[in-house]
């Protein structure tokens, strides 16, 4: 006898199996001739990874000839590491191949170009990031809060060659500030335009999102401190959850401080000391803690560090003042401390993952 659930099957009609197998096969043939002509077309005009570049200073106007000195240089190339100290123009020379020309729009993604760049296109000029000996709006040469966004750009396929083509790109680096090539990214503009999209979520908007869903983080446990005033470590973990976004934002996400320098970068920098300070409070009164002389220290550090950065924004180049940010990792430790102790004596799931969150 065969089981239950076996004869309930033999009710149920069989499907045509030609039928099916006929559809499935179609699907397939479908499916691969149209990978087939998508990876034919990406064989023709695939999207090329330029790292390997050669280098010559030159204050040129235009590209400098193959008599230049050109000396051989990976991208990305950190100025501060390759040519510490050194600032004003320089030139790269990249080489790359195309198998046919391109019947569609090529397209270059920079993920950072700093401080201003312009990209030739065998010898032909395609576009800038900026004003050459001009620094961005906002920009202040003591303090490295400017944000500098993904770079594209459009090249018509007219200026494309099958074979050996030419890239050339000007970079003039600010005085004072880390000049930036990063690699290069070349193929046709739908899908190089898709990855500088990714690029400019990751570097911009998803920071727009942080600092939103922070503020919006913060104003609610504002409104949960109201209902519960006695309780204040929900005041000290709103008023840090507003202060993180506002050093975000100040950071990496406006381009045009309000308030001109040094108080502008004064203040984002105190945001982030007065996160670290408030967490620590935090922590304090999570487990129930009281320690004057600490939190009197703490209150402390942020006029204090408030001033000393005055001091190195204001153009002090002083050891102290360059290395006061160190003490920020002082207050994180102090903070991740006193979560970990709290989680040692009470061994419970809150306190072991705040201690772990906090590390």
């Amino acid at each position: 006898m065969k089981p239950a659930g076996w004869v309930s099957c033999s009710t149920f009609p069989k499907p045509r199996q030609p039928r099916v197998l006929a559809v499935a096969l179609a699907i397939c043939l479908f499916g691969f001739l149209g990978l087939f002509a998508r990876s034919s077309a990406q064989a023709a005009n695939p999207v090329l990874q330029l790292t390997s570049a050669e280098f010559v200073l030159s204050d040129a106007p235009e590209p400098p000839p193959d008599s230049a000195p050109w000396q051989p240089q990976m991208l990305l190339d950190d100025w501060r590491a390759s040519r510490a100290g050194t600032y004003g123009y320089g030139w790269y020379r990249l080489r790359f191949e195309l198998a046919a020309v391109p019947d569609q729009l090529f397209a270059v993604h920079m993920p950072v170009l700093q401080t201003v760049g312009a990209l030739y296109v065998n010898g032909v000029e395609v576009g800038r990031s900026g004003t050459f000996g001009q620094a961005p709006p906002g920009f202040q040469p003591r303090w490295s809060l400017y944000p500098y966004p993904p770079q594209p750009f459009t090249i018509r396929p007219d200026l494309l060659h099958a074979g050996p083509n030419t890239l050339h790109l000007r970079l003039w680096v600010y005085q004072g500030v880390r000049g930036i090539a990063s690699p290069i990214t070349l193929g046709p503009e739908h899908e190089v335009h898709a990855l500088y999209e990714r690029r400019l979520f990751v570097s911009r908007t998803g920071l727009e999102v942080i600092v939103l869903c922070g503020v919006g983080f913060g104003v609610f446990m504002l409104l949960l401190w109201r209902r519960r005033p006695h309780e204040s470590m929900y005041g000290y973990f709103a008023v840090t959850a507003l202060l993180f976004p506002i050093w975000i934002a100040g950071k990496y996400v406006i381009t045009e401080p309000p308030i001109p320098s040094p108080y502008w970068p004064v203040i984002v920098r105190a945001s982030l000391d007065g996160y670290g300070v408030l967490m620590c409070f935090f922590a304090l009164r999570y487990g129930g803690w009281r320690m004057p002389r600490l939190e009197r220290g703490l209150l402390l550090f942020v006029p204090i560090s408030a001033f000393v950065n005055y001091l190195n924004y204001s153009g002090s180049d002083g050891w102290i003042t360059q290395h006061w940010w160190l003490l920020t990792f002082v207050t994180a430790a102090t903070c991740v401390a006193i979560l970990g102790a709290i989680a040692w004596q009470r061994t419970t799931t809150e306190a072991i993952g705040l201690a772990a969150a906090a590390s």
